[in-house]
């Protein structure tokens, strides 16, 4: 079986105030108080120190990965398809309660830090400024050609909440919106 999963701490989803709680001295950049909050979260002090300079490099990202993949594997399952979003897949064996199965990964990412790390990294390489999100996924809609001109922020949010797109090509339309969801600035193409 297949189960689609993303990071476990995704900088939008983190609570405002579990953040804000948190001192950012001697963290700098757009995510300064997410490294801070991540690295007070951090399992151990190997992830505090991969976010200790407010950067995370592709060889961390990548040891960081190799051992949340590992400790899946344990359990028997494959981690496939990890996206430049931090999104990705889980493969397990028919018949396996997928409640355990996600409980298990969302154990595995905290304890090997990929949920620390993992969605930084993801965050800080595809909006590196922290542009508003809204904003430049509708800006890739409209450059793909995915929505007429003019689509704006308001546009997509309100597309989002109602799962209704106003596609130009509805057959490649929904793959597109995906990409641009995916990497809105292009940074990975």
């Amino acid at each position: 079986m297949f189960l689609a999963s993303c990071t476990a701490t995704q900088v939008s989803e983190q609570a405002p105030e579990d953040i804000a709680s948190v001192s950012t001295d001697g963290f700098r950049g757009a995510y300064a108080a997410e490294f801070a909050y991540n690295s007070s979260t951090a399992p151990n002090d190997q992830i505090r120190a991969i976010l200790s300079d407010s950067d995370i490099t592709e060889i961390e990202f990548n040891e960081v990965l190799i051992s949340f993949k590992h400790c899946v594997s344990d359990f028997g399952y494959d981690i496939r398809d990890y996206k430049f979003d931090g999104s990705y897949g889980v493969d397990f064996a028919d018949g396996e309660d997928t409640a355990l199965v996600n409980s298990r990964v969302n154990d595995c990412s905290k304890s090997s830090g990929e949920a620390q790390v993992g969605s930084l990294y993801t965050w800080i390489n595809r909006n590196p400024e922290r542009l508003d999100e809204s904003e430049i996924v509708a800006q890739c809609l409209v450059a793909r050609g995915t929505v007429e001109n003019g689509f704006t922020a308001a546009d997509y949010d309100a597309a989002l909440m109602s799962d209704s797109f106003p596609y130009v090509d509805t057959e490649q339309g929904p793959d597109l919106l995906v990409e641009c969801q995916v990497d809105p600035l292009g940074l990975s193409r």
